[in-house]
């Protein structure tokens, strides 16, 4: 998706909020995470989003309760 021009990026986005945008809000689409990592492992969280390990989302957590 990187090399895609803008426009093409924002017509997709555009597309898939319409399509799923209600779906997140009532639980029905979910999204997938593949794993989280504290804020302060942000080095590994990027070490392991560039070795292509994720199957999902990963997530930082900036404030654990």
């Amino acid at each position: 998706m990187q090399a895609r021009p803008r426009q093409f990026k924002e017509t997709i986005v555009a597309d898939f909020t319409s399509f799923a945008g209600d779906k997140f809000s009532t639980g029905e689409m979910k999204p997938i995470i593949d794993k989280q990592f504290k804020l302060s492992d942000c080095k590994e969280a990027h070490e392991y989003m560039e070795a292509k390990k994720n199957k999902g989302k990963i997530v930082l957590i900036v404030k654990e309760h």
